[in-house]
This record gives C-alpha cells, structure tokens and sequence, in this order.
C-alpha cells in the first residue's frame, strides 16, 4: 500500500506578490474541505511577525504556529524552520510533497537600487536574531563558497545565509558606501534578500538527512526555476522536481484542482502527481484565455549525474573547437537561435542541443556530443514531461528546460561593488556588524584564482557597452524587469520606493555551481566569449 502524501507549502508573500498569495492559500485551504491528504502552509506575510503556519483541513484552516517578536527576516532559516517542524518524528512514513511559492528568476541575481541614500530594506531592517544564519542560503558565510543559486528563488549547497537577511550574512560594504547582496527567488522588500540556489541544496540536504529520505516532489510556483544547473543541485535530496523555464504568471498555480486530484486519487506516485499538475496548469492558462504563454516541466532529479556525464562530453569537444574562428561562431548562432523568451542569457537546452548537431557535421566530436546530450535530456526518467501553451505568436516549442549562456562574461563581486561605488548605486540591504569579517570568505577564495579576476586585463569592463551589457540589457527591457506582473521578480517587493536601475547575474557565484564543476561548462563559456566572434 502506497504511503500517504504530506503536502508542504511554504509561501514568500511579503512582497508585491501578497494579494496573490492571499488566492493561492485561500484555494489550497478550499481543497482541504474533502480530503485526507495533510497539508501545512508557512505563509511569510508583510512583516517577519506576520508569518503564520497553518493546517488546512475540512475546507478551513487552523493556526498551529505564529513568528514570535523579532523573528528572523533569513529566509532560509524560516524555510529550516518550516520543514523540521512540519514533521512529526523522523520514522513519519509519508510522501512529502514540497512546494516553494514566490517570486522567481532562475540563477541568483543581485539588483541596482538607484537611490543611495533610501530605505533599501523597505523599512523592515536587518536581522538581529541570534543564529540567523544557521542552515540558510549560502553567500559568503564563514563556511560558503562565494556563491549561491531560485530563485524563489530556492537552490543551493553550502552553509552560511543569504546577505541582509541573517546574522552569518554578508559580503560587508563596498567602496564609496555602495552596499552589496545578492538575489534570490524569494524577494521581498529588498529584492535582493533571497534564498539562494546552493543554499537550497544546503537546506533540503539537512532536512534529507534529518528526515532519513528524500523530497518526494518538489514544486517551484516561481519564474523560471527549470533550469539544469538548478536541479543538479537539488539532486540529492530531491527525486521530482516541477518547474517552468518561462514566467509563472501572479495567479500561480491552480491548486484547487490540483489538490483536488490528489485528495479524489491519494494513491498516485510522484510522476502521476508531477504529471497532473503540469496538466492543470496549462488546462487552467489555456481556458483563460489571458494571451499568455506558459511551460512547465518534471524532472527526474535522479538522472541529473547522466545528465551531467553526457554535458561533459559534449563540453569537452566543444573546447576543442575554440581557437577555430567558424567553429565559435556556429556556437554563438546555436545559442542565439536558443534564447528562451523571457531571458536572453538562459537558453532552451534542447533547442540548443539540436541546433549543435545541426551545425556540426556527422563525423564531428560535437555533433555526437550533441546527440548524446538530447538523448539523455528527452529520454526517461531525466525530462520526465513538458507542456507548453499560449498565444500561437510567442509558441516556441522548447523543451522546457534552460541553461546559462550569456552573451559577455557576467561580473564579479569586486566588479559590481566598484561599479556601484563609482555610480553613486546602493546594491542590497542592511548588514549585520559581523558580515565585515566575512569578505573575503577565505584568502584562497576571493580571486577565485589568479586568472579569474579579472579574467585578463581585457575583461572588466569588457568594452563599454558590456558592463551594462548593453543599454537595452540593463535593464534587459522595460518589459523584462519585472518581466511582468506575474512571479519574475517585482522590483519594488512590500512597500519599498527605490528605483531600481537593473540588476546582474554574478560570474564567481555561478562557477560555484556543482554542474559547474563538473560538466567544465563555465570555463568554456568563458574561453569562447574571450575569444569572441
């Protein structure tokens, strides 16, 4: 007999996205009303004393936990706190299904708040709680690589907590006043107080070894979170994960019929449950008519090491080709043929895939490499399901699932607090006093190495035009930042009156990544912008 579902829902609405997640908890608590199917909301509403845990049960929900006085503003401590406390004992023998609801944007971001002198934080403060930092995301705590990953932001792998939230936070002051901290999927007042990627990793791996078993399904109700550098992160505590690589739009996932289909059928596996939310979520967009294009993907997180395997392969024949002037630029013309409609920096990994092995001849090291790498994307249990749906103009026909593949190489740390400093910017939040003793994390990891910052003298800035990439990149578009009014990323969050004047992937915390490290993807993507055109 199949072990019955737990449903988790943990919900960031202390942002622009409160109204909607005020929707979404009133459906999931509707879809209690028949079912037997537990499920436990941690709702994060305008201020830290506003979260609120409930149990939704009998179409009604209960508070069975509210934040005490000067709660943590670390998201990933709330995120620790939710889990452990949501399960019973550690032999609790049900299937865990997880959703992480908020606003999204793939790999970290860190965003640019024109006014210096203005309330960055949205009058919310910096966190004072003791151990804040203890098992959140990880920036440059005194145990964290210099980098962190979903968006809602949630991904990632090591100690320490993201800048301005927690007391083991920081990257300290930059030159000249300007702040620095970076962004996550979960933005709130600050858009730059998240949750990063590898801290997620950190956070779902403690609760993975607490617990004893794995995530069953874990569900991003955020802007683009299917992403393959994402999920290897999550691959060891997570066997299903449900995301999209387009924009969610603020109505957020339809849970009243998704829950509702697990209260009629509780004997259903995590591929059936992944498989019906996709489902509903295009059924849903679809028959509103709203003109909106939408994806959503299941990933078998337990395939991500083939995944990798077959990543590394191709990577390593495309390394071959760099100093080859025609060989760079039909990999530039693969990955602009491949930019995914959202972000031009991610690309659509199967679109990208293709386009390779039909670049490259038949006999070529490429071409094989492409092909091996669209077999293991497309074939079980790695992609496991995609639907894709909207107005037939922006129909791309993707697989749904995006990579990191930009068109100059992002900055550093050191990068954007000097071009703050200089520019009169204010990047991130408040800090705790401690945080100054935490930049550098270690001597040996700020440069990462001699040869990465800068990358050569040539690189920062890379030409005038690069950092900003591009006047129309940074900001991408108007339409681009926030995306739209929907979970990409509103910059603005619960209240706060900065400008925000763009915002930046950072290059030091994307090497961190463990597909990263192992595929060599970084450091191709690397030589191939140096060498150029």
């Amino acid at each position: 007999m199949a072990e019955p579902w737990k449903v988790l829902v943990y919900i960031a609405a202390d942002n622009s996205l409160y109204d909607d997640a005020q929707v979404s908890l009133k459906a999931i608590t509707h879809a209690s009303r028949s079912s037997e199917v537990e499920t436990i909301v941690q709702f994060d509403g305008p201020s830290a004393q506003l979260s609120t845990r409930y149990r939704c049960r009998g179409g009604s929900r209960e508070v069975i936990w509210e934040a005490p006085d000067n709660y943590t503003l670390d998201r990933g401590q709330r995120l620790t706190d939710f889990l452990m406390a949501s399960v019973d004992h550690p032999q609790e023998r049900k299937r865990i299904f997880l959703v992480l609801w908020g606003h999204g944007a793939g790999l970290d971001h860190i965003y640019f708040f024109a006014n210096p002198d203005g309330s960055a934080d949205g009058g919310m403060g910096a966190d004072s709680g003791a151990g804040a930092g203890t098992g959140a995301p990880p920036t440059a705590g005194a145990d964290a690589p210099p980098s962190a990953a979903v968006a809602p932001a949630f991904a990632g792998g090591s100690a320490g907590s993201v800048a301005g939230i927690g007391a083991g936070s920081g990257f300290g002051a930059a030159k000249g006043g300007a702040i620095f901290a970076p962004r996550e999927v979960f933005n709130g007042a600050n858009p730059n107080r998240y949750v990063g990627d590898i801290s997620l990793a950190k956070i779902l791996g403690d609760f993975l070894r607490s617990m004893n078993r794995k995530i069953d399904l874990l569900g991003f109700d955020s802007c683009m979170m299917a992403m393959v550098e994402i999920w290897h992160e999550l691959r060891e505590s997570t066997e299903l994960a449900v995301a999209s690589d387009l924009e969610v739009p603020a109505n957020s996932w339809p849970y009243a019929t998704i829950l509702g289909d697990l209260a009629r059928y509780p004997g259903m596996d995590a591929s059936t449950l992944a498989t019906a939310i996709i489902s509903r979520y295009l059924e849903d967009y679809d028959g509103q008519g709203q003109g909106v294009t939408v994806s959503l993907s299941a990933c078998s997180l337990a395939a991500c090491n083939a995944f990798a395997d077959a990543m590394k392969k191709l990577v390593d024949e495309m390394k071959k080709v760099v100093p080859d002037g025609e060989s760079r630029r039909k990999i530039f013309r693969a990955r602009d043929a491949s930019w995914t409609p959202e972000e031009t920096t991610y690309i659509d990994m199967g679109h990208f895939a293709q386009e390779l092995s039909e670049s490259f001849g038949a006999t070529s090291g490429i071409y094989e490499g492409s092909m091996g790498v669209l077999r293991v994307l497309t074939g079980y249990p790695y992609l496991i399901y995609n639907r894709e749906g909207g107005t037939e103009e922006s129909f791309y026909m993707g697989c749904g699932v995006a990579l990191y593949f930009p068109t100059s190489v992002a900055p550093t740390i050191e990068d954007v607090q000097n071009f703050a400093a200089q520019n009169n910017l204010e990047i991130g939040t408040k800090f705790h006093p401690e945080a100054d003793t935490k930049f550098p994390p270690t001597m040996g990891k700020f440069p990462p190495t001699m040869g990465k910052f800068p990358p050569t003298m040539g690189k920062f800035p890379p030409t005038m035009g690069k950092f900003p990439p591009t006047m129309g990149k940074f900001p991408p578009t108007m339409g681009k930042f926030p995306p739209t009014m929907g979970k990409g990323g509103d910059p603005a969050g619960g209240g706060a009156d900065d400008a925000i004047s763009g915002y930046e992937i950072l290059w030091d915390r994307y090497i961190e990544l463990d597909f990263c490290k192992t595929t060599g993807w970084a450091d191709l993507i690397e030589s191939l912008l140096n060498a150029g055109y």
